[in-house]
């Protein structure tokens, strides 16, 4: 085999290789991460409202309206703390001085 045919068969593979290849640009890869961080955010709020709705049933014995009224602050809380990042500071000393819990992650 020439040189002549081995670079052929290089730049054949090449573009072979090529074709499987998936190119992104630096905005395309924002764009995505934001996505997945959107999905991701999403379904961690679903999951958290799902269990805290069977614990409340579970354990406490709540039916459909007392669940919803929970839900329903915890949406509230929530959306404040959205509005100002440190409502999250005052809510959790609140509930500490109120209850005596202390939630840590």
């Amino acid at each position: 085999m020439g040189r002549a045919e081995r670079r052929r068969q290089e730049r054949a593979e090449r573009i072979e290789w090529n074709k499987t290849k998936v190119t992104m640009g630096r905005s395309d890869l924002i764009r995505l991460k934001e996505a997945i961080q959107e999905d991701v955010s999403a379904n961690a709020t679903e999951h958290l409202m799902v269990c805290f709705a069977a614990a409340m049933h579970n354990e406490l014995g709540f039916g459909g309206k007392r669940i919803l009224r929970v839900l329903n602050e915890l949406d509230r809380l929530s959306g404040l703390i959205q509005e100002d990042a440190n409502m999250i500071f005052e809510i959790r000393q609140q509930l500490k001085d109120e209850t005596g819990v202390e939630i840590r992650s």
